[in-house]
């Protein structure tokens, strides 16, 4: 007689799948914390207790320095860019990634119109127009994946100026 082909026990399903999301957490925050360099710190995990009594990682966070950088809108906007870079580095922005994005996108275009207006650089607005106009393609387009489709929300709430930079010296981008 065959031997019956047996499902996991519920104990070992769980274990699974404490372990694939513990996997999946740590890559998402250190797809943040790479992308960030400088400006972001180490990651945090909240974690759950399996049946197996081992901690498996069910969630986290990078805190990231968004400050504008004093007296130098050339830096702030590097840094913002940097920012966004580590917002939606992860292949599965969170909603938390993208209201950081859209925080840096709108921080980028204030600094943007700042610089435009202090004429320290002549393509200040041309720049602005451009990063806009790069990022709401694709948003328009609806090929592009989650991040480039966040993007293109945060350049037109950043152009039409219904996006603020976040006043806060830093934010969390949590999975």
């Amino acid at each position: 007689m065959p031997a019956a082909s047996r499902a996991p026990p519920p104990d070992q399903t769980l274990i699974d799948k404490l372990k694939t999301r513990d996997a999946d957490v740590k890559a998402h925050e250190q797809a943040h914390r790479a992308a960030a360099g400088a400006y972001g710190g180490s990651p945090t995990y909240t974690y759950q207790k399996g049946p197996d009594g081992a901690s498996y990682a069910i969630g986290g966070e990078v805190s990231i320095d968004t400050s504008p950088v004093p007296r130098d809108i050339n830096a702030t906007i590097a840094k913002e860019q940097q920012v966004q870079r580590a917002a939606l580095a992860p292949a599965d922005p969170s909603g938390q990634d993208i209201k950081v994005a859209a925080a840096a996108a709108a921080a980028i275009s204030q600094a943007l119109a700042s610089r435009a207006k202090a004429g320290n650089g002549s393509n200040g607005e041309a720049d602005a127009g451009q990063s806009i106009t790069a990022t709401a393609a694709a948003a328009q387009s609806g090929d592009g994946t989650p991040a480039q489709y966040a993007r293109g929300l945060a350049a037109y709430a950043a152009a039409a100026g219904t996006a603020r930079a976040h006043p806060a010296a830093g934010v969390s981008v949590q999975a």
